[in-house]
């Protein structure tokens, strides 16, 4: 079969090559249409019961992510100057386009009793900036005192905040990185003209400094890995189209990527913003192996289109089967349930699959237009003749040993794997900089940035009533207990400042009213608005529903857990579940569940491409013991990179879990092109497997040194990242990548060895 297509392929490879260019040119016109995505993207599937309960609370009380926070620790706060000018810049806040509100010690909502027109008055606790120290210390104590004062001040340690909601349409756009950039350089004005430090953060800012991370870093990767790939390829071939054909197969490959996303209507995230750089240290060395083959058969034959025909019969077939392999690593991401996660496999998938046709179309006129040198230096070259038979001699001289030495890797690696731990923290995720300790501010004056809701239904009548109100406020007293949390924020709360502002303000009223003082306070809040202001944060119009805010630090899964299980026993020993349902929701809680899914899901993944890989060697070498030596040998790599993550306390995470389907998808490549050259080899050679192994050692293993070292410094270059889990993947991928090449080197041979006599492949 291959020998007729590669036949075809040369027959009509001017007008292929034609066709390419002008589709490549239409995808060129698409990729530059692309844009980076603004929004933050849903790691739970739709179906999942945490996202449907999100999206209710969403339909009933908006985004509960949209506050980005501003946070000083001075001894100046209530002194003047810096009191004035702290209230001026909250104003200047508010003034921004895309600015829906701010809350700070001087924006503080107060509640006044109006006896004359018999109804409840909201105020800002400084309708204006104060003029001198006079009434600063008056402002402190009623901060303190006021019910929601905590929310904006610590007294303890003298820490304040601004916190700043941001329209949700502004965030999902291009005009959040210049509503934040403004806030910064406002806020850093001020910070420089009475030398303080400032902290930012808020899932705003911590999703606007990754977007443009991931911006910056797509540019950087692109460029450093073609430049550390083209250099590789120089210094290996000393061949100048060694260097400049794969390159160009790798750039048109990355242009379809991002036509293919654009086209699909995608936008890039932080995943399918790696997908470029990685797609350059594939497709090189699925082009090597291509170009090498032919170098070889143009020694021999001494005619390039008799050499091409040989080369594309002898490598077509395994470079598919590379190429689909890599692929699946990839696209079985499509599997999790994750919409991230599934465009990501699905782009991939398809940038892979078309990079080999582009391979297969591309290469052969440009290295039949460029003449081949008189002596292919790097074929003969001595220290890879010199290494390729050493290889050889430790393969046949030495068989026990590297059966010693690859078990005793193992059993390493599996006790390497029982210390790995599952974590899961969002300052994980942050880039480096001062933007975990800004992190780390907030949680320990205000209890975090994380917000935790509880979204509570009535199950009769009014969530208002009397006994519902009486459940709530014992809930949120138990909550309240717990060291994790924030101080529980509800419409309870709201009732008991409004009974207080109605006996004058006095703290011994700030509690739930009795049965006959709610008809008295009723008649004020009738003729206040209330109901269309402050109660509707805390309670949805029908007056069915109702929320209970909260905040969470950065504690990570396993904490996290023990949390959740208080949060809802809280829950079951106060709450009367035939009267009020309780939900628990907010985006902290949703991305504690979305790492603890995609981790599973990529867990799963992994299994699932392993047995796709196993099938697809079953296809193509018709021989299940062939099939399960190579997958064998190339699970080693991904248990020993398991077991150093062991070792080096490196956790278990979506961005680490991503990493082993991405190297099996690699590894194996090597495995292919050496198994494949084997059974050609053992075929011609009848009875010899030991010329069979030596002659593809020689041949194959070459081209399987070269790519090692363009794969390794290629994935090595993601080392230079901000991010935790993009340096992951550089170090980890680098790591599999090596022993994989080394396990392809010495124990795949000496395995086809050992069982060379039940082997026949077809």
């Amino acid at each position: 079969m291959w020998n007729k297509t590669a036949r075809w392929i040369l027959k009509f490879r001017l007008s292929l090559l034609l066709i390419m260019i002008a589709f490549t040119v239409f995808m060129l016109y698409h990729a530059t249409q692309v844009r980076i995505t603004y929004k933050f993207e849903q790691a739970l599937p739709s179906s999942h019961p945490l996202y449907e309960t999100q999206e209710k609370f969403r339909q009933l009380f908006g985004h509960d992510g949209n506050v980005l926070f501003v946070g000083v620790q001075t001894d100046q706060l209530f002194t003047y100057p810096f009191f004035r000018d702290w209230f001026l810049l909250a104003e200047r806040f508010k003034q921004l386009e895309g600015v829906e509100g701010v809350l700070s010690i001087s924006h503080l909502p107060v509640l006044q009793k109006d006896t004359v027109q018999r109804r409840f008055v909201v105020r800002r606790l400084l309708p204006e900036p104060p003029d001198d120290d006079s009434l600063l210390y008056a402002v402190k104590q009623q901060v303190i005192d006021h019910p929601f004062g905590n929310l904006v001040y610590n007294p303890v340690t003298n820490a304040t905040l601004i916190g700043i909601s941001i329209d949700p349409k502004v965030l999902q756009s291009k005009q959040r990185e210049q509503l934040i950039e403004r806030i910064r350089q406002l806020t850093n004005s001020l910070a420089t003209t009475y030398n303080f430090k400032v902290y930012f953060s808020g899932l705003p800012f911590i999703r606007n400094v990754i977007s443009t991370y991931v911006r910056k870093e797509l540019i950087f990767f692109l460029a450093l890995s073609t430049f550390i790939v083209g250099l590789v390829l120089l210094l290996l071939f000393r061949s100048l189209s060694m260097v400049l054909i794969p390159l160009a197969v790798a750039g048109i490959s990355v242009i379809w990527t991002l036509g293919i996303i654009h086209l699909l209507g995608y936008k890039i995230t932080l995943l399918t913003g790696l997908m470029p750089p990685i797609l350059i240290v594939i497709v090189v060395p699925n082009c090597v192996y291509l170009i090498t083959r032919y170098h070889t058969e143009w020694q021999k034959l001494g005619n390039p289109i008799s050499a091409w025909n040989r080369a594309l019969e002898k490598v077509g077939e395994a470079s598919l089967y590379t190429y689909l392999t890599t692929a699946i690593g990839f696209g079985v991401f499509m599997l999790t349930g994750s919409g991230i996660l599934a465009e990501f496999g699905l782009v991939a998938l398809l940038s892979i699959m078309i990079a080999y046709v582009i391979t297969i179309v591309f290469v052969p006129p440009m290295v039949g237009v460029l003449k081949p040198p008189s002596k292919i230096q790097y074929l003969s070259s001595p220290w890879i003749v010199k290494l390729m038979d050493g290889i050889a001699h430790l393969v046949f001289n030495h068989t026990k040993k590297i059966i010693v030495v690859f078990f005793a890797i193992m059993i390493v690696a599996i006790y390497g794997t029982f210390k790995i731990k599952v974590t899961g923290f969002l300052s994980e995720d942050l880039p480096a900089g001062n933007y975990i300790e800004d992190l780390r501010f907030f949680e320990n004056n205000f209890g975090g940035i994380l917000p935790v809701e509880l979204l509570v239904k009535a199950q009769k009548g009014n969530i208002l009533t009397d006994a519902n109100l009486r459940q709530l406020d014992q809930m949120q007293n138990s909550l309240d207990s717990l060291e994790l949390l924030s101080k529980p924020l509800s419409v309870v709360d709201l009732v008991k400042y409004v009974v207080q502002t109605f006996y004058d303000g006095s703290p011994q009223h700030f509690r739930l009213p009795s049965s006959l003082e709610k008809s008295f306070i009723a008649s004020y809040l009738k003729g206040s608005g209330m109901q269309n202001k402050l109660f509707l944060r805390f309670v949805d119009s029908t007056r069915l529903y109702a929320r209970v805010s909260m905040r969470m630090p950065d504690v990570g899964i396993k904490k996290y857990e023990e949390l959740e299980s208080q949060i809802i026993g809280a829950i079951e020993r106060n709450v009367d579940t035939t009267k009020l349902s309780v939900q628990l929701t907010g985006t902290g809680v949703l991305f504690i569940h979305s790492n603890q899914f995609l981790t599973i899901s990529l867990i799963y993944s992994l299994l699932v491409a392993a047995v796709t890989m196993l099938l697809l060697m079953l296809l193509l070498f018709r021989s299940i013991r062939i099939s399960l030596i190579i997958l064998f040998a190339n699970v080693i790599p991904l248990v020993s990179t398991a077991g150093m993550m062991g070792f080096l306390s490196i956790p278990l995470k979506p961005a680490t879990v991503l990493i082993f389907s991405i190297a099996l998808g690699i590894v194996v490549d090597s495995a292919i092109h050496l198994v494949t050259r084997f059974a050609q080899e053992v075929r011609h050679v009848k009875g010899a497997p030991y010329s069979a192994i030596q002659l593809a050692l020689l041949e194959t293993g070459r081209s399987i040194v070269y790519n090692g070292f363009v794969l390794l410094l290629g994935f090595l270059v993601f080392i230079l990242s901000r991010f935790q889990g993009t340096q992951a993947l550089g170090i980890l991928v680098s790591i599999t990548l090596l022993v994989g090449t080394i396990t392809n080197l010495t124990l795949l041979p000496t395995l086809l060895l050992l069982t060379s006599k039940r082997l026949v492949p077809k």
